[in-house]
């Protein structure tokens, strides 16, 4: 209260002081910077009408005394860095400051500031330092504090001022466990066209318990007084050489009294050359007639008089005909399919751009496309998770379909197709299991589920598991607002929860799924015990190797260790438009560069929500990095702080020991338009792991790209064999690299494909070979401080692998191998031994495929694992 009165009494001082001075809206006074040290750098704006020999006197004074403003400095320029006295103190000093503008016989008040001067903190006090990133950001960096115990994390704070009076409260925004932060700027607490200022400062967990706390930084957040704009107008994506290009842009602004205007420009792919491409800024009319057949990239920016901006990015293909294709799409039973895509691909064997067209059916099964190059095309008609595709007519794959004639208007082509298979994706298989825990008990109740995907869906396949499948990543375009969560409500979704004795059954149509186990407090797996869906085994259903029989498939959920789990939340952009894009996200804990001293899944998968938005909530301690897979025609990528990349030793690491980190935000790469053929490329990636051992699970997961003309148009994710398919590309030159977490990248490879003469595509092929980068969890030269079993290697196998464990003391060791019944398979070891580590070999070469346990004892300690014996 006492402060309220006495910062009234200044502003009413001032008003008496300013009696005889006008005001002057224009005339703002902001604080750039509070310094620690006591240094209050001040900016203000120029007066309306005031010249360049205006002079301006600064005044201050100290809000907790009753003293009046005293002139700080008088100058010529429109900054200054005033010197406040500082104290040793935990609470800030606030001053008033205001400006006079003086020129001829006029007299001009500013606005008053009141600004919180920080004391300096107690001894143990860190630097920190702040600043606002080109991206947007409060980025914040610290010292270490200046002492030897170790520090648990630390919380940074931010306190507001409301109308530039320090506030009461103060939020806690970010723990870490590192020595930097980034965080949103508050934009919800500052109002269009005004500025607010913020102070932060950290504090450190010290183990013994205490808090350290930072010198404090202070930033100011001005808000443009602007407003929002958004098209609402869709861009033809198709034209014709010498015919005028028709479309009329329009854009709306969350202003009513805005006054939008527009510019735009168009470049060929083929010459990367501007062409005659305009636009009226009023309207919005583009004023373009393309005069030679190709694809032309085309950008409007459309921009309000109130500070907004929106721009539409998107590409023409111009044909130097108007062909016209129709037909309908129906069932066997002639019922028609809606929402089926047809897509159009030009045979010809260019190398520069190829044609290619694409439309959905609408309610009736229609469809229509116009302005088509003249010339040879082939067809197909699709409807993921309905209907098995058809290339024209009757087809089931590109080499073996017609061709189809497109002449120039008035002539128009009719393709009808009829899809079959609609009956195939009944439920008539059932899959049964059970899952358990490693202890070997039932892990029963709500918590616990069972999920089976279809694969093409879980891993946004495009060509199916092989060359001329279902291309699921056109499904997630066409259908841009379904549910895409792994555990969702889709059609290529399917789950069941445990019953009282940890069993489950599913009934599921023909096809291939990914098919994995979660539970509270456990790790989620996948089938065949994987952590990470990349190299989860394909399952086939019905599965001919395992007929007549219904098949088995059980999971063993390892229960994740007591200890505070943390938390890494994001959203996942459009590198282009800065759009949400739906997408699984990994997170890979680090155990090449990091020792690791968990024993359970290093690989976590969480989706996308409806926002864009993703969390993972049950992290264990350690270093992580985070890729992206989004849906649709987009290539994976990792998260950086500086940039977008698919390299997973480029990615930036993320701390976790029980704190959460938000922000961390991917920014994925659309394809090139050379994503738009129906040849492609094949290969295998043999993977080499740290003990020069090939591990066969190992030899999935590795993402193979493909880029040209500095683009990304394609990638496949290597599955079991350790084999990719990357479809859907025009012919022409590309070139080809893998990367897989935890491997060091393969050489570029350049590989040439196309089309025969008849029209057949003609693939190439390109083959890697990876190696394992060094792991520090690896060396064994060290003294081991815990006992540990490791996982066995590789794991599954057939028939021998190799386990490796660790004593810190000597003492009597057994090491056997158990069945899944508990009988007893063999003794490895059974003895005394020294500290240190050690390894064995297991030959299960008279033993039949399943899973087997493995139990170390050393006295008072007893590990068990898991493995799997797949002949």
């Amino acid at each position: 209260m006492k402060r309220l009165l006495t910062v009234f009494l200044l502003l009413a001082t001032g008003v008496v002081i300013g009696s005889a001075q006008t005001q002057d809206p224009s005339f703002k006074l902001f604080a750039v910077k509070v310094e620690l040290s006591g240094e209050v750098k001040l900016v203000w704006t120029r007066p309306a009408g005031a010249p360049n020999t205006t002079t301006y006197e600064l005044y201050r004074a100290m809000v907790s005394d009753s003293a009046t403003f005293t002139l700080v400095t008088s100058t010529s320029d429109t900054a200054y860095i005033d010197k406040v006295p500082t104290v040793i103190t935990n609470v800030a000093n606030s001053y008033a400051y205001y400006v006079l503008a003086k020129f001829n016989t006029t007299v001009v008040k500013s606005n008053v500031l009141i600004l919180p001067v920080p004391g300096i903190p107690s001894v143990g006090a860190f630097k920190l330092e702040g600043r606002i990133t080109e991206s947007g950001k409060v980025r914040l960096e610290w010292e270490a504090p200046p002492i030897n115990t170790p520090i648990e994390y630390y919380l940074v704070f931010r306190t507001m001022l409301v109308n530039n009076m320090p506030p009461a409260v103060v939020e806690k925004i970010d723990s870490t466990t590192n020595r930097w932060s980034v965080t949103d700027i508050p934009w919800s607490n500052i109002l269009p066209g005004t500025s607010t200022r913020a102070i932060y400062y950290v504090k450190a967990k010290v183990l013994s318990g205490e808090f350290l706390t930072s010198t404090a930084v202070g930033l100011t957040f001005n808000r443009p007084n602007r407003d929002e704009v958004k098209f609402v107008s869709t861009p033809p994506q198709y034209g014709q050489a010498g015919k005028k290009y028709e479309y009329t842009a329009q854009a709306v602004s969350s202003d009513s009294t805005a006054v939008i205007r527009y510019y735009g420009q168009a470049k060929s792919l083929l010459t990367q050359i501007s062409v005659g491409f305009k636009i009226d800024s009023i309207t919005g009319v583009v004023d373009w007639t393309p005069q030679l057949k190709g694809i032309y990239y085309v950008r409007i920016i459309a921009v309000s008089n109130k500070g907004g901006k929106a721009q539409q990015e998107y590409t023409v293909t111009v044909a130097g005909g108007n062909g016209v294709v129709q037909g309908k799409v129906t069932d066997t039973d002639n019922v028609a399919i809606a929402k089926a895509l047809i897509e159009l691909f030009k045979t010809e064997n260019s190398t520069s751009f190829s044609f290619a067209y694409s439309t959905v059916t609408d309610e009736n099964g229609n469809y229509r496309i116009n302005r088509i190059d003249p010339g040879s095309y082939k067809l197909r008609a699709s409807a993921p998770g309905r209907y098995q595709s058809q290339w024209y007519d009757g087809k089931r794959e590109a080499s073996q379909a017609d061709i189809i004639t497109v002449a120039d208007s008035p002539a128009v082509t009719i393709a009808n197709f009829k899809l079959r298979g609609k009956g195939m994706n009944k439920p008539n298989f059932t899959v049964s299991g059970t899952v358990t825990d490693t202890a070997g008990f039932a892990i029963v109740g709500r918590e616990c589920r069972v999920v089976f995907v279809r694969a093409e869906f879980a891993l946004n396949i495009s060509g199916g598991l092989h060359m001329f499948g279902e291309n699921m990543r056109k499904y997630f375009e066409v259908y841009a607002y379904g549910d895409f969560r792994l555990e969702g409500n889709s059609e290529f979704v399917f789950k069941t929860r445990t019953d009282s004795l940890g069993n489950y059954k599913l009934d599921l149509p023909q096809g291939s799924y990914i098919a994995f186990a979660r539970a509270k407090g456990y790790e989620t797996e996948f089938y065949l015990e994987q952590s990470s869906i990349l190299t989860a085994d394909i399952i086939l259903v019905p599965d001919p190797r395992m007929s007549p029989l219904p098949p088995k498939y059980n999971f063993t959920l390892a229960p994740l260790p007591p200890v505070v789990l943390g938390e890494i939340k994001g959203a996942v952009l459009d590198s282009v438009k800065d759009i949400f894009v739906p997408s699984r996200v990994l997170a890979f804990r680090d155990r090449w560069f990091n020792k690791d001293n968990y024993h359970v899944a290093r690989v976590y998968i969480t989706d996308t929500d409806s926002t864009g938005q993703y969390a993972f909530t049950e992290l264990l301690p350690g270093k992580y990095i985070v890729m992206a897979l989004p849906l649709g025609s987009y290539a994976p990528a990792f998260y950086s702080s500086d940039t977008s990349n698919m390299r997973w030793k480029k990615a930036t690491k993320i701390e976790i020991n029980g704190n959460s980190v938000d922000d961390i935000n991917i920014y994925v790469r659309p394809f090139g338009p050379h994503a738009n053929g129906y040849t492609g490329i094949t290969g295998s990636v043999t993977v080499n792991g740290g003990n020069g051992m090939m591990q066969g699970s190992l030899k999935a997961g590795t993402i193979v790209y493909a880029y040209r003309d500095r683009e990304i148009v394609g990638y496949a994710i290597t599955n079991a064999d350790g084999n990719y398919v990357i479809s859907g590309l025009a012919p022409g030159t590309y070139s080809v690299f893998a990367d897989k977490a935890g491997y060091h990248e393969s050489a570029v490879m350049s590989v040439n494909i196309g089309y025969s003469l008849a029209g057949a595509p003609l693939s190439g092929s390109a083959d890697f070979t990876l190696n394992s980068v060094l792991s520090i969890s690896t060396d064994r030269s060290v003294m081991p401080t815990e006992y540990v079993l490791d996982q066995n290697y590789p794991n599954p196998f057939n028939p021998m692998t190799t386990i490796r464990y660790s004593l810190p003391n000597a003492g009597n060791v057994s090491l056997k191998v158990y069945d899944l019944l508990g009988k007893e398979v063999t003794t490895l070891v059974n003895g005394y031994q020294q500290a240190g580590n050690y390894s064995v070999t297991f030959n299960a070469s008279t033993l039949a495929s399943g899973v087997y346990f493995y139990r170390l004892e050393t006295g008072r300690h007893t590990l068990v694992k898991k493995m799997v014996l797949v002949r």
